[in-house]
């Protein structure tokens, strides 16, 4: 007897998204439940960025999300000329088609990240470094809309067509698993205290990504057999830069 098959079941998005939330945020609460919440956020920023904290002393844990969209649109025109003869036997030239695209694609990008800040022990100027984690959560759309109309030698509209294609399967899933990516925060900082609950800081370091997706496949199949080539690919990079950013704090 053969062995039955067992199924697993894939993770979904939606799993995957759950599971990439708690493991970064549970060593936060974690930490101790007597700590100063501390609000943190950073405006004017090309992303944005906001982070709840711990302050326990010289040591502050926190966790964050960033939160970046991109969109975009385009739109072409196509026009075909022909020659032939009217309804008057005459050979003239016409433009037998004209055909318009319309292309959008959005992809959002949720970013949970967590982290640490050690403090040195001065006053009131208080420097610290710190260094964290993030993880990219990516939802992408794309979609593609066509019409064309045909017409006769006289001007006559023939037939119109429109069609419409969206980004879906293996090509959303490599796009998705490309900005999927995983990144590191470094850097050092220093913060002013303007009262107990209020204070400014800034900050710079360099920040790494990195990023790889894998794929394949072949060009047919029919009755369990497979034809044609078969195609394996692997992508992957990395990214390094440095940031500053300033950041505004709010002690509770």
């Amino acid at each position: 007897m053969r062995p039955e098959r067992i199924h697993k079941r894939k993770p979904t998005t939606r799993h995957k998204l759950v599971c990439v939330v708690v493991a970064i945020a549970l060593p936060v609460p974690a930490l101790s439940l007597a700590a100063l919440l501390v609000f943190s956020m950073s405006p004017g920023q090309a992303v944005q960025s906001a982070q709840v904290g711990m302050s326990m002393g010289a040591f502050m844990p926190y966790f964050g999300l960033y939160l970046m969209g991109v969109s975009g649109k385009a739109k072409t025109s196509f026009e075909h000329t022909a020659y032939g003869y009217d309804e008057t036997d005459h050979y003239v030239e016409y433009v037998d088609q004209k055909s318009t695209d319309d292309a959008s694609a959005s992809a959002t990008l949720l970013i949970p990240h967590n982290g640490a800040r050690s403090y040195f022990a001065t006053s009131p100027l208080r420097p610290y470094v710190f260094a964290g984690l993030l993880k990219s959560m990516p939802f992408v759309s794309a979609k593609v809309s066509e019409t064309a109309r045909y017409y006769g030698p006289d001007g006559t509209l023939l037939e119109t067509n429109n069609s419409s294609t969206r980004l879906a399967g293996r090509e959303k899933d490599a796009l998705a698993r490309v900005l999927g990516f995983w990144g590191m925060n470094l850097g050092f900082g220093a913060e002013y205290p303007f009262s107990e609950n209020f204070s400014v800081g800034g900050e710079y370091g360099p920040r790494f990504f990195r990023t790889s997706a894998k794929g394949g496949g072949s060009s047919g199949s029919a009755d369990g057999f497979v034809w044609g080539d078969m195609v394996d690919s692997e992508v992957s990079a990395s990214l390094k830069l440095t940031a500053a950013r300033i950041v505004l704090n709010c002690q509770f």
